[in-house]
């Protein structure tokens, strides 16, 4: 909450421009990569008929996943740093040479 606080502070008193986006059913976007397989039995009353035993192979993460926080954040990565973001060197992460 302290980190909010100071960058709404300085939005407000340099007069900078803020916005917010909520994406709707983000965790529905994010796409499986091709190493990341999942299937998953066909919902009850939607079985294709002559194929009620099949299940269907995910390409996209679902909500209930374990891994569609994950999923959903790789995909928006990859789309935000494509035109022209980039991440900033605060946000890397090292690993520890020496033992605490």
């Amino acid at each position: 909450m302290e980190s909010w606080r100071i960058l709404l502070h300085l939005v407000a008193s340099l007069g900078w421009d803020t916005q917010q986006i909520d994406v709707k059913m983000a965790f529905l976007y994010g796409l499986l990569s091709d190493d990341d397989v999942q299937y998953m039995q066909q919902p009850t009353d939607f079985e294709e008929p002559g194929k009620e035993d099949w299940v269907w192979q995910l390409q996209r993460g679902l909500y209930g996943m374990k891994q569609s926080g994950h999923i959903w954040n790789q995909t928006l990565n990859a789309q935000m740093i494509e035109p022209a973001f980039l991440v900033s060197p605060a946000f890397t992460f090292t690993k520890l040479t020496q033992e605490l």
